[in-house]
């Protein structure tokens, strides 16, 4: 009865998902709604590989960024990470939809020589990011 509306609000939904994540944990009650939603339908798959796709896309432009220093766009995306990773677990608590959502992210991060420098940044200045 309600199948089309939590599709169409998956696939509305699916296209904020950046902003969601780096929104969490103030965006909880959306992400509790796109669980839900989730749950209703058979749209995991959707929401996966256009999130996958749209980490892709946000890598690139990343990485060609040149007004941010290399060490900020490292811990911008170790950063989204963590978020990510923690909303993926959320949605999906058997971590599937995780790793397919994060292995651009990971393979990104593997590439870049300062990401443990950053990570170790993170850790110690963690009361700073919140």
């Amino acid at each position: 009865m309600y199948d089309e509306l939590y599709r169409e609000f998956i696939k509305l939904k699916t296209t904020e998902m950046i902003e969601i994540i780096q929104d969490f944990p103030e965006s909880m009650p959306c992400l509790t709604d796109i669980k839900f939603a989730l749950d209703k339908t058979n749209m995991k798959d959707y929401l996966t590989f256009k999130l996958r796709e749209m980490f892709e896309n946000r890598l690139l432009i990343l990485g060609n960024h040149t007004t941010l220093i290399i060490s900020q766009i490292t811990t911008l995306i170790i950063s989204q990470y963590i978020s990510t990773f923690r909303v993926m677990k959320l949605l999906d608590p058997s971590t599937i939809m995780l790793e397919i959502v994060s292995k651009p992210i990971k393979e990104y991060l593997r590439k870049r020589p300062d990401t443990l420098k950053r990570i170790v940044w993170l850790i110690l200045h963690e009361n700073d990011l919140y």
